[in-house]
């Protein structure tokens, strides 16, 4: 019986159930490569205003300081 279940029937459960969760789990994925590779130049580009915005806030302080 166990040999019955183990050759037949559990391959078919395991397709039914881990293909579709397989299928969910790379669509997710995918998803979150693509917004990753869109934000990425937005990112870069907030990185460089925010590094720029503290270059001169650091400045400002010590032009204040002498």
């Amino acid at each position: 019986m166990l040999g019955f279940l183990f050759k037949r029937v559990l391959p078919w459960v395991l397709i039914v159930i881990a293909v579709p969760m397989m299928e969910g789990m790379i669509r997710r994925l995918v998803r979150a490569v693509l917004r990753h590779a869109v934000a990425k130049p937005a990112v870069k580009a907030l990185r460089r205003a925010d590094s720029t915005v503290t270059d001169v806030s650091r400045r400002a302080s010590r032009t204040v300081r002498r």
